[in-house]
């Protein structure tokens, strides 16, 4: 059985019944926090909520892990869904391997509080966690999909305010580009079960409103890359966003910005987020392994 077959396999009794009813914005928000509930926190972790910059943000602690890196993680879900609890099980998960603690941060969403909302909540709370005394030397950002973009945002938002970078940034399948220019928007658009056009132009809309969608905050694959700390991008050979992360290494490879780019065959969308999941060995793993080790090799 194939790596993506196996991932079909693994995820298709899981999702049965998490959506019910009509799929409308608020039964997507409670489907999606319900599959994130399958995800659980591993053992040791203790969970706090508070605010960084006026934006709630929970905090996913270990013993003996004060002085570690620190995972900041901005959660997927289009900018209209997704939350801490959609994200709580792999984020914790992630930091436990890493040997830190992670700050996830609850950013408003469209299309109540649509763009620059999003990442003026990511910027709120990344600058007031420097301030609280935490090293930006010990920082890694992380997101998925639209986290992925928004993680890419803030960076480019920091840099351009004169604050001081992270230590890096992981992320899987970034969305970078939400005027829809990419080759594999159609290339892999027969192959991608998991991530459809026409579904995520509502969120698009939702988050830009009148927004420009080639403004760098929105779609950073249009961002000039110069100064950004340092890249690692994973992405599904059969995604149809593999295009906005292949140009994101190209365009920080053209300005000297460090991107590592694994493009994993016949994959999925943010498939590394459903390796708890999944059987150890899984190519999942795999990937969340090596996001792992570039926490531990980047974050001081």
């Amino acid at each position: 059985m194939s790596a993506r077959a196996e991932l079909e396999a693994a995820l298709a009794p899981l999702m049965e019944g998490v959506v019910e009813g009509e799929p409308t914005l608020a039964t997507q928000r409670e489907g999606q926090d319900r599959f994130g509930d399958l995800i659980p926190l591993p053992d040791g972790a203790r969970v706090r909520d508070d605010t960084l910059g006026g934006v709630p943000v929970r905090y996913i602690e270990f013993d003996g892990t004060a002085q570690g890196p620190v995972l900041f993680y901005l959660h997927g879900g289009g900018y209209t869904i997704g939350s801490l609890r959609s994200h709580q099980g792999f984020v914790g998960t992630f930091a436990g391997l890493a040997g830190g603690w992670s700050v996830q941060v609850d950013y408003r969403l469209g299309p109540e509080h649509p763009h620059p909302a999003a990442v003026d909540d990511a910027v709120a709370a990344y600058l007031a966690l420097v301030e609280s005394g935490v090293d930006p030397g010990r920082i890694v950002v992380s997101g998925d999909s639209a986290g992925g973009g928004l993680s890419l945002a803030l960076l480019v938002a920091l840099r351009d305010g004169g604050h001081p970078q992270p230590a890096g940034a992981t992320l899987m399948s970034p969305w970078t580009d939400l005027s829809f220019t990419g080759e594999s928007m159609t290339t892999n658009k027969a192959v991608d079960t998991m991530v459809m056009i026409e579904f995520i132009s509502v969120m698009a809309n939702d988050y830009m409103a009148d927004g420009d969608p080639t403004n760098p905050l929105i779609s950073p694959v249009y961002a000039d890359l110069t100064g950004l700390a340092p890249l690692q991008l994973h992405v599904g050979g059969d995604e149809i966003l593999l295009d906005d992360s292949q140009r994101i290494a190209d365009h920080a490879a053209a300005v000297g910005v460090p991107c590592d780019l694994h493009v994993w065959p016949e994959m999925l969308h943010i498939f590394p987020y459903f390796a708890p999941l999944l059987p150890q060995g899984h190519v999942s793993w795999q990937a969340l392994g090596m996001m792992v080790d570039f926490v531990k090799e980047h974050a001081a």
